[in-house]
């Protein structure tokens, strides 16, 4: 609906009827060359995947200049220079001349949405177009995200069309609601009266599948339980140089130590560029740590060979937290899950039935064992995602951020399905989220970190109910929508 406003649909996408007015004008009528002229600068959008919007060959300060370079061919170098830094400054991103020669690999997820948020405001459009441009994003970063798009609207008078599948940021940003469905519009009216008394059956499902902040009952079981991961002083430091630029050190992970007994699920939480996935890239030896040790089932694997690390690999599994990214497209989905049991000396007829047994098992059937991931939607290649993970019958699965990019009711049923797999293989979890609702939900203790360091360290119920560190307090205090009536956060 959003590309059909500004014309970017396909060619062969044509827009049967309708009209869509700016200003008593319609500009679905509008000849290419004028829209071209109206887009961008009176009506922005900001896209939902920087990684793909942005050109890899390009300088994110010469992308934005382009915009400049298209719109206001009178201006000089000069002044374009001085438009494109004030704007990287006004989104808050740190170091403007550094960011203006970065590339888009360069930055984190966070910074490469404010650049695309920059790219979309440099010249002051009147209505701003926002696709999902908080999916994905941590807590805090999206905090700020949603504080810059309201000072645009108070500052310049905007009007914002934002798009998300995320209920909580529709109570923190919207005046008014719209709910598609299918294509159609199922509900609309004020926020407040549509998320507090939904008259559809489908806004109801999506408010119902909203993670609430209610930690999961302790279970006082799991304390008398092996422990099946133990970390010790655990660091990992990254190094970056160029014949031109100074050297860059990152300590990623600095002086971790955790315990995670049999059975448990431990939440790693904090924002983007805190270590939380590298430190589970370090726990499942994707990674080799500077110091420290890891043990698994009280087994040192710290300084382990790969090739001696083989049984280990069936013991812990990943999920990652970009399933299309992560899975082999020239593949069909059966082989790519059967691929790791043949690997390891199974043969090729029973992995394959195996493979087929998981598809049922994480809801996709038989029927899709013979489709390519670009088949399918971005929940079912997560559980794709996750059947692979489960063909070797590990007994640690670590899951980067398995929900991050799901809508809240896709979101629910790969949590609940999550869930069900644990119960029914005995798994052990590490579960790295930067959503605090999903993790109260999931999980059974928390480890927030910030900068690479663990800041607070307990049970779920203690850490969000009473937080001891206020880094902890401040990433609870940003959930969007948090003390909405809806939810009883407060």
């Amino acid at each position: 609906m959003a590309k059909a406003l500004l014309r970017l649909l396909p060619k062969k996408l044509l827009i049967a009827n309708g009209t869509a007015h700016f200003e008593n004008k319609d500009i679905l009528g509008l000849p290419e060359k004028e829209m071209q002229a109206f887009r961008g600068r009176r009506i922005a959008m900001i896209f939902q995947e920087p990684m793909s919007a942005l050109n890899p060959l390009h300088s994110i300060g010469r992308q934005i200049e382009e915009v400049l370079l298209i719109h206001e061919p009178q201006w000089t170098k000069q002044m374009r220079l001085s438009k494109v830094l004030e704007i990287l400054e006004a989104v808050q991103l740190p170091n403007p001349d550094l960011i203006f020669h970065s590339y888009p690999h360069q930055l984190s997820g966070g910074q490469r949405q404010r650049a695309m948020i920059a790219m979309a405001l440099i010249l002051r459009p009147d209505v701003l177009i926002a696709d999902e441009p908080t999916t994905a994003l941590d807590v805090t970063t999206q905090a700020e995200i949603l504080r810059l798009i309201k000072e645009l609207q108070t500052q310049e008078g905007t009007g914002v069309i934002f798009i998300t599948h995320d209920i909580g940021v529709v109570a923190e940003i919207g005046d008014a609601a719209l709910v598609m469905n299918s294509g159609k519009v199922v509900e609309r009216g004020s926020v407040k009266q549509v998320l507090t008394t939904p008259e559809d059956s489908y806004t109801r499902m999506l408010i119902s599948a909203v993670p609430r902040l209610s930690p999961r009952p302790d279970n006082p079981s799991l304390s008398a339980q092996p422990i099946k991961i133990s970390t010790s002083s655990i660091n990992k430091t990254f190094k970056s140089s160029s014949l031109f630029k100074r050297g860059r050190v990152v300590k990623a992970v600095d002086d971790v130590s955790f315990d995670l007994r049999s059975g448990e699920t431990l939440g790693i939480v904090g924002e983007s560029g805190s270590g939380k996935s590298t430190l589970a890239r370090c726990i499942v030896k994707l990674i080799n740590i500077d110091s420290g040790s890891i043990f698994i089932d009280d087994e040192n694997i710290t300084t382990r060979s790969n090739k001696s690390l083989l049984p280990l690999r069936r013991k812990m599994q990943m999920v990652f937290q970009d399933p299309y990214g992560s899975l082999n497209p020239r593949l069909t989905v059966v082989k790519m899950i059967a691929q790791g049991p043949i690997l390891h000396g199974t043969s090729e007829k029973e992995a394959i039935e195996k493979a087929l047994e998981l598809l049922e098992l994480v809801g996709l059937g038989r029927s899709s064992a013979n489709r390519y991931p670009n088949e399918f939607s971005g929940g079912q290649r997560q559980r794709i995602g996750i059947a692979r993970a489960l063909a070797l019958n590990p007994s640690i699965l670590v899951a980067d951020e398995p929900v991050s990019a799901l809508d809240v009711s896709v979101q629910s049923q790969v949590l609940a399905l999550l869930e069900k797999l644990k119960d029914t293989f005995g798994l052990t979890m590490l579960f790295v989220t930067h959503d605090l609702r999903v993790a109260a939900q999931v999980c059974d203790s928390i480890l927030v970190m910030q900068k690479g360091r663990v800041v607070e360290y307990g049970r779920t119920k203690d850490v969000f109910y009473s937080p001891q560190h206020v880094y902890t307090q401040q990433l609870l205090d940003a959930i969007p929508g948090r003390g909405f009536p809806l939810w009883g956060d407060n």
